[in-house]
């Protein structure tokens, strides 16, 4: 499901995959020493597979973590924000929005009336929540298609909270 055309189904399949990870990406507690653990994890999973990425995570309004590897630019930092005001609007992932809109075949502007150059609908950001699904911040990649920013940021939360239990 990587952005090319599919059918409604599924789109209602993968956005209640995406509902279940949700669920099950929470922690007990997040702070500046998690954020740079993750971060650190990211970065070096970046080098290993040679990506060009943007690395932001923040908790609340403070940036805790922050790393651009080389191929990005400030165009990445600015994605970063937008992808952040989703994932905070909508307390879901941006990728979950972008397939959302997607499978009613509308864009952000139409269905919620927020411009584009403020939010980006695009995957790579993830809200940091709670247990109880309190949102506390993000985490959020920029610098490859949409569903490989998801990608990464997931696969790195499932292997923190898998190390935490």
């Amino acid at each position: 499901m990587d952005g090319t055309k599919i059918s409604n189904m599924d789109y209602d399949q993968r956005l209640s995959q995406l509902e279940n990870e949700h669920s099950s990406l929470r922690f007990e507690t997040f702070n500046s020493d998690t954020a740079v653990t993750i971060g650190l994890r990211l970065l070096e999973r970046a080098k290993e597979e040679k990506l060009s990425i943007t690395i932001d995570i923040c908790k609340g309004k403070q940036q805790l973590f922050h790393c651009a590897l080389e191929g990005t630019n400030e165009e990445n930092d600015r994605w970063v924000i937008r992808k952040n005001r989703v994932a905070l609007k909508f307390q879901k992932s941006s990728y979950y929005i972008s397939l959302l809109l997607k499978s009613n075949n509308t864009t952000i502007e139409e269905y919620y009336h927020l411009d584009s150059e403020d939010y980006a609908p695009y995957g790579g950001a993830y809200p940091i929540m709670d247990m109880e699904g309190v949102v506390l911040g993000t985490i959020t990649v920029s610098g490859l298609p949409d569903h490989e920013d998801h990608r990464v940021v997931t696969e790195t939360l499932k292997w923190f909270l898998n190390k935490k239990r």
